[in-house]
């Protein structure tokens, strides 16, 4: 995205693989080491090792006009780097999350927000995927009066524009779970709703996150009428959503903070696609779904209100909330070139 912005790309990132087969962190740049998923302050206490890779490299940090940190440990390294290079480039925080390890209660977490908010007052601005991120975090909890650019998870690169797929007549509903399967309350949820209402199917796709769901083989064991297709690779979207009616886009696995802020991926990717998204009242998704007019927003969390939709959907229905999907404009769900053209001015601005 960067590159297409009108930036050279260079990267410094942490690898989190679990298999060697995965995508590597980076193809264009430096891995700092290796990083565990959900661990923040294990991450950040591999700063040190991360520092020696940067400075071996320091010549990257010189020529750059812009630095963009994506994580707190991240964040870390670019400003140390900065003080002994003595350096004045452009330094940013991408926030695409709000990390569980800053929101929970004790020290750990107020220790982590403390060196977070000292390091916020060094920056040029934040970047971040949702402006719920600003407006119940970074603005009232950690005081940022910074910049702020908001750029959402919306998908990059679209082809030649949305995608049509011809509207299947089925006898059954099929609701999907499309991402990082971390939301346990989400999964228990759909579960019961399809085992109550044989007009559904639950198909489940990616990862399922064992700090969340342990027990997520057992949970999907024996339910009629929920299929796992495991992990996917970003071409499969277009098939997946092909094989859709709804997507799930609510989240309650840190409810009232990170999940009810975010708007999450399977968010666009499904509108584009044409895939009718369901969302929960209360979170920023919900918000954004009722401002534009699209997809299901259900009043409260429960099986109940679950199953009325699911068990009230018709085809006509359907096709109907699908054609609100597709009449919207393209820039609800795909990055355009004028806002890429914004982000690099904002990032070269350095000003409020």
């Amino acid at each position: 995205m960067l590159e297409a912005a009108g930036f050279k790309f260079v990267g410094f990132a942490l690898d989190r693989r679990v298999t060697i087969a995965e995508k590597p962190a980076v193809e264009d740049g430096y891995i700092l080491g290796r990083a565990k998923d959900g661990n923040l302050l294990g991450r950040i206490a591999s700063i040190a090792s991360a520092l020696l890779v940067v400075w071996r490299n320091r010549h990257v940090i010189k020529e750059a006009d812009v630095l963009i940190a994506r994580n707190l440990d991240l964040l870390l390294v670019a400003w140390v780097t900065k003080l002994l290079l003595r350096s004045t480039v452009a330094t940013y925080y991408e926030c695409l999350d709000i990390h569980p390890a800053l929101t929970r209660p004790g020290w750990p977490a107020k220790l982590l927000r403390q060196i977070e908010r000292f390091v916020l007052g060094k920056l040029d601005g934040v970047i971040i995927s949702s402006p719920a991120f600003h407006d119940r975090y970074f603005a009232p909890i950690q005081l940022y009066e910074g910049r702020s650019f908001v750029l959402e998870n919306k998908i990059f690169d679209a082809g030649s524009g949305k995608h049509n797929e011809a509207l299947l007549e089925r006898e059954v509903v099929r609701i999907g779970y499309v991402g990082i399967l971390r939301c346990r309350i989400s999964l228990l949820l759909l579960l019961r709703c399809v085992a109550s209402t044989p007009n559904s199917e639950l198909h489940l796709y990616g990862v399922p996150d064992p700090n969340f769901i342990p027990d997520f083989d057992t949970l999907i064991g024996g339910v009629d009428r929920v299929r796992y297709f495991g992990r996917y690779k970003s071409s499969d979207l277009r098939s997946i959503y092909s094989r859709l009616d709804l997507i799930w886009v609510s989240d309650f696995s840190t409810e009232g903070f990170n999940a009810t802020w975010l708007l999450p991926n399977r968010l666009y990717e499904g509108g584009f696609y044409g895939c009718i998204p369901i969302a929960v009242d209360g979170s920023e998704t919900a918000r954004w779904l009722r401002s534009k007019g699209l997809g299901l927003v259900l009043n409260e969390r429960s099986p109940a209100a679950l199953e009325e939709c699911i068990t009230t959907m018709t085809f006509d229905k359907i096709f109907s909330l699908r054609e609100a999907l597709q009449a919207g404009p393209l820039s609800f769900f795909v990055h355009q070139p004028e806002e890429l053209s914004a982000l690099k001015e904002w990032l070269l601005r350095r000003t409020l």
